[in-house]
Formats: structure tokens, sequence, C-alpha cells
């Protein structure tokens, strides 16, 4: 059986971030592990250091009570409590038990809610070996997904997020947007992002799922696509982080973090 790990630290964020796990385990049968990291706080003094741990039975008081409260839907839920950094937590976990997916809550660059998921969002998007979905706490929206905007640039390693784009889109009969961004004018770079972009267009039609191209060039593939996405009313952008760290790779490192 499928399954999607949750981060939770009790916060709105992880907890709209459940909802959403909820969605889409409905629809790809899968079950849901609650995942909360026991974060140690250092406290040093110049007669002694040691180390704090949230309280077991607070812990256990937070599920008890967000487990009555969430409805599952039919989804079963599950919990696993880790200690230690909450980044390191959450990415061996997810090596060690090959989820489907991880769906992490975030504050995003703007929010001041210092949550520890928020807060290792970004690290756990770089490093974890599957795919990650963030969802920001004040994302809603009637808990759909209609339009899912994927970005593809001049690098071939792009084109490797395509079939869970559209595992995705046929769960929630959603229409892929591919956006062929290139970062240079040169005949070359347009001409490869927009080859690549057909063969994803050729793809994706081959499983019924609708979807169209649209073509820019631009020194920000950030901006772009957060534009294009807002243009076309985009409820999900899918990118790359773990590809080959080539220059021409646009989703690897500040841009992904800027995403």
């Amino acid at each position: 059986m499928k399954n999607i790990v949750v981060p939770i630290d009790f916060s709105t964020d992880s907890i709209t971030a459940l909802n959403w796990a909820i969605e889409i385990a409905k629809r790809a049968e899968a079950g849901i592990t609650l995942l909360h990291v026991n974060k140690l706080k250092e406290y040093a003094s110049y007669f002694s250091g040691r180390q704090v741990s949230e309280n077991p039975d607070d812990i256990e008081r937070n599920f008890d009570e967000l487990l009555k409260n969430i409805d599952s839907q039919g989804v079963t839920l599950t919990v696993e409590i880790l200690e230690g950094r909450v980044d390191d937590g959450i990415t061996s976990y997810a090596e060690a038990n090959d989820p489907y997916m991880v769906i992490l809550g975030t504050h995003g660059a703007s929010g001041k809610n210092d949550s520890w998921a928020g807060s290792n969002a970004f690290k756990v998007v770089s490093h974890a070996h599957c795919p990650v979905i963030t969802v920001r706490g004040d994302f809603k929206d009637g808990m759909g997904i209609k339009k899912i905007v994927m970005p593809i640039d001049t690098n071939i390693a792009t084109r490797h997020k395509v079939p869970f784009t559209i595992e995705l889109a046929r769960y929630f009969g959603a229409e892929i947007y591919i956006l062929a961004a290139s970062m240079s004018s040169v005949h070359d770079f347009v001409a490869r992002a927009h080859s690549y972009a057909i063969q994803a267009k050729d793809y994706i039609d081959g499983f019924g799922v609708k979807c169209n191209i649209e073509e820019v060039v631009g020194d920000n593939v950030t901006d772009m696509t957060i534009d294009y996405a807002k243009k076309v009313g985009a409820d999900l952008i899918s990118i790359m982080t773990e590809q080959e760290t080539a220059i021409s790779n646009l989703f690897v490192g500040p841009y992904a973090e800027q995403m």
C-alpha cells in the first residue's frame, strides 16, 4: 500500500498539509504516517550543557486531540515519533521507508510562524529521495487541484517530473500547463526548451490529460513561473530539485529555494 508522510508539529501549517494529504490519499488509495520529530533543544551554560526535548506526554496528548478532531475520510492514519534534528529526521525516515510522497506544511517566506515544519521545508525538499509537496498554511481553496504548472527548462533531467505530475493530474482531473522556460534568447536554448516541452506534451496526451504549452524567455525563471501560475490560476507548481548540477539546470539551488 502506498504511504504518504506528513510531518506534524501541531501548527496550522502542518494541519493544512494533513488535510491536503487526506485528499490525495483517498484518490491514490494510500495510508498516511503522521511524523513528529521531537526536536532537541540545547541549553548550555558556563557550568554544564544539556539537551532538553519536548515532554512525551504532551506530544501524546496533542496527537490524541488531533486524531479526535481530524476527518480522515476513511484514510488510515498512523503515528511515528522520532527525536533529533527535524530535517534530518524527516529525510532519514523517508529514505528508510520509501514513501509515495512527503506533504509538508510551510508558512512561506513572508510568514511569521516559527513552526519547525515551515522552517525546515526547503531542507527536506532538497534532500528527500521522494516527491515532496509543500503547502502554504493559508492555502485551502476547497482542497482541489485543477491546474498544475510544470516548467520545463533546457536540462534533459527536467522531464523526470512528468510521470509523477501526470499521476497527480489524473487523481484530480487536473490540466497541466507546460511552461517552456529559457533564460537565454539564443536560438539553441529556446529551441531545446521548445523541443522538451513538445516531447512532454506528447507523453501527457497519451494519458488523456489535458495539456497546454506556453514559451517564455527571461532572466529569472522563478518570477516567470510564478507570474504564469498567477496568470492561469494554478493550484500547484511542479519542479525538480534533485537533478544534475549543470549550469543549464534552472531549478537547482537558488531558483528552487525562491520557488
